[in-house]
């Protein structure tokens, strides 16, 4: 059966969430430091600790229940969260750059030619380039934030690619059509498909298909997107395909 969401903006409900996300980043960037600091400084002298510790087991200095693997564990912990850290402290930035580029009037917003754009984000994705056919008309063009576009298509491939992999098959198709006023890309995998509820559920912010949550995801892309004009629709049949569309005012 198929499953198709269409979505839709609301502009006051989106400038509230910009201040609301601003106020949140703001408010956790702070304790994220202090805990970057402390992870910093514990795994600097954990080395020495091991040591000691060792050396008053070994002189009968103390008595300790704490195994060799326990602290090989601990040992390990603090690199993968000062690991994580940074992550999160990189995405808050991201997402900081991503709500300021709402204040920018469309008009002012970079042209942008769909055959190269398409060209370039395909290339760096290093997706096997014979699981890609792209058919773009040449005179496709449009205005839209750049770092939202470009982040919603890098998403989209990301997907598709897992998508494929997981299914051991499958293709990606992009095309383009201009219609009514309005040029439209058509982005389709012919993988796994999704569920109605992965359908329903794809553009919610925080939502992810993945364990991975550190980009700025479906949801926020298409915010800012549509935010401009933009309308975005996806369909799927689960075990066949998944087909987003992006329409763009000319």
């Amino acid at each position: 059966m198929e499953n198709k969401l269409t979505l839709s903006v609301n502009n006051s409900n989106d400038d509230s969430l910009k201040h609301l996300i601003s106020a949140i980043v703001h408010r956790i960037r702070t304790p994220l430091s202090s805990m970057a600091m402390g992870a910093g400084a514990i795994e600097e002298i954990l080395p020495e600790l091991f040591k000691s510790h060792k050396l008053a087991i070994e002189h009968n200095l103390i008595d300790s229940d704490i195994g060799e693997n326990r602290l090989e564990l601990l040992a390990a912990a603090f690199p993968n969260i000062t690991h994580d850290i940074n992550r999160t402290s990189e995405f808050l930035n991201d997402l900081l750059y991503y709500i300021d580029q709402l204040s920018v009037p469309v008009n002012q917003m970079p042209l942008i030619k769909a055959s190269s754009w398409v060209a370039g984000l395909v290339k760096r994705s290093q997706i096997e380039p014979n699981l890609v056919q792209v058919d773009i008309q040449p005179d496709v063009e449009f205005r839209a934030p750049e770092v939202f576009a470009n982040d919603l298509l890098a998403n989209l491939l990301d997907n598709a690619a897992r998508a494929i992999a997981k299914a051991g098959k499958g293709n990606i198709y992009i095309s383009s059509a201009t219609e009514q006023g309005r040029n439209t890309l058509y982005f389709k995998d012919t993988a796994c498909g999704m569920t109605a509820d992965q359908v329903n559920k794809i553009f919610s912010r925080y939502f992810s298909v993945r364990q991975e949550a550190f980009s700025a995801g479906l949801g926020f892309c298409r915010m800012g997107l549509m935010s401009t004009g933009v309308s975005i629709e996806c369909e799927s049949i689960e075990g066949e395909y998944t087909l987003y569309t992006l329409s763009f005012p000319q």
